[in-house]
């Protein structure tokens, strides 16, 4: 029995500003139909379909990029489902086993009529109907390069960030039937600034009672809706700092677009994956221009830890979050020791330059945001300038990791690196 799996993809917006008035993006409203196979061979890896006119002048062209995990492209274009506008592929993956994650990696890129790359000032991207289908699999959904993310609240979405500022969020096996731009807590809204394109990954993963192929209608919508319980333009962090001092974190940022939220919430991680509220909640200005915040971080489960990770959680006052990037603070329990990491980021060696005041045992370790060691290494340490190669690294997943060095048995430093 065939089940259709629904995400539901839209909102392109147009930042449009003059001189005097900085114009909240408006959505151009694109139009997906009739695409054309332009390279490659049909439903396979490296075929890359065009969409014309999706709005006036503009192409847009979808590369399949890379089937993964068992899945398979049934058809690019499903006209007569879902929405007439949208661009609707349909994907196959297989239901076994559990734990089992099949997707597609897609570009997705925008040109003019005559092959002109063309940016979006504003590109706002929802996904839909991220949900299950009540007993096998949960959908999911990843982005790469976003300038931020916002979820409605409550949120059915469990979210995870996979390195390299690419975000997942992966649905329950609840369903939420059909294509409902309502089902607001199996949604989430991506914002991305001045792209010419955009890469996604739309899939599915085995969560429980294994069965056979299962079937998903993706539903890719690139126009604004109109909801009046939603605002789909989030906070914008112009920027966002940790600084980690001897007993305490401090924390600035400078928000923009301020407009109908309510308070900023202020969460903490000490693995990079699992966040909670601090309890610091901020109240900030509703004026829609830039403001300023500064908190400190005093809480005693501070205390031992050697890295921490902070995000910020906009809320707005109709319900929809928005999360900022997320920044890692890094407590130096020897001073006398430090580490610098290069290349940074690296693809399989690397370079850790040790600073030291003292000589001592040292041991280099690796590990990735969940806080697993993926590399070790003992070295002898020696008063001044040291370096130690890591290598054969190419196998690890791209992604943050961790560069951390002990001394005598105490962890004198960390960096935060990637791949």
């Amino acid at each position: 029995m065939k089940t259709i799996f629904t995400t539901v993809l839209g909102l392109v917006a147009l930042a449009l500003v003059n001189t005097n008035i900085k114009a909240q993006c408006v959505s151009p409203g694109l139009v997906f139909a009739n695409p054309t196979l332009v390279s490659g061979t049909a439903l396979s890896e490296g075929a890359i379909y065009k969409f014309p006119n999706v709005t006036a002048g503009i192409d847009c062209y979808i590369a399949l990029v890379k089937l993964n995990g068992g899945a398979t492209l049934v058809s690019m274009e499903t006209p007569g489902q879902g929405y007439a506008d949208a661009w609707q592929p349909i994907i196959n993956g297989p239901g076994t086993p559990s734990g089992n994650k099949s997707w597609i990696d897609w570009d997705i890129t925008f040109k003019t009529n005559a092959g002109v790359s063309y940016a979006f000032p504003c590109l706002d991207l929802s996904a839909i109907d991220v949900d299950g289908d009540n007993q096998t699999i949960g959908e999911f959904v990843q982005s790469a390069g976003q300038a931020g993310y916002s979820l409605p609240s409550p949120t059915l979405l469990t979210i995870t960030n996979m390195g390299s500022g690419r975000i997942e969020a992966q649905a329950s096996v609840v369903n939420r039937p059909g294509i409902d731009t309502m089902s607001m807590d199996s949604r989430i809204g991506f914002l991305y600034t001045n792209k010419n394109s955009i890469q996604l990954s739309l899939g599915s993963k085995v969560i429980n009672n294994p069965g056979g192929a299962t079937q998903r209608l993706n539903c890719m919508y690139f126009k604004k809706m109109m909801l009046s319980n939603y605002s789909v333009l989030p906070v914008k962090y112009i920027s966002f700092k940790v600084t980690a001092m001897e007993k305490e974190v401090n924390l600035n940022w400078i928000a923009d677009n301020e407009v109908n939220y309510s308070y900023f919430d202020v969460e903490r991680s000490f693995d990079g994956n699992k966040f909670s509220s601090t309890g610091i909640i901020i109240k900030g200005f509703s004026n829609g221009i830039n403001n300023s915040y500064q908190v400190s971080d005093k809480d005693a489960a501070l205390a031992g830890k050697t890295v921490a990770y902070y995000r910020l959680k906009e809320v707005d006052i109709s319900g929809p979050i928005t999360y900022s990037k997320v920044e890692m603070a890094t407590f130096h329990a020897n001073k006398g020791i430090t580490i610098k990491a290069s290349p940074n980021p690296f693809t399989e060696n690397l370079a850790i330059h040790v600073t030291a005041l003292q000589s001592g045992n040292g041991i280099i370790k690796m590990k990735d945001v969940t806080g697993q060691c993926v590399v070790t290494k003992n070295v002898i340490i020696s008063k001044g300038q040291n370096t130690f190669q890591l290598s054969g690294m190419s196998g690890l997943p791209k992604g943050l990791y961790i560069a951390q060095v002990s001394v005598n048995g105490v962890i004198a430093d960390n960096e935060k690196i990637m791949k």
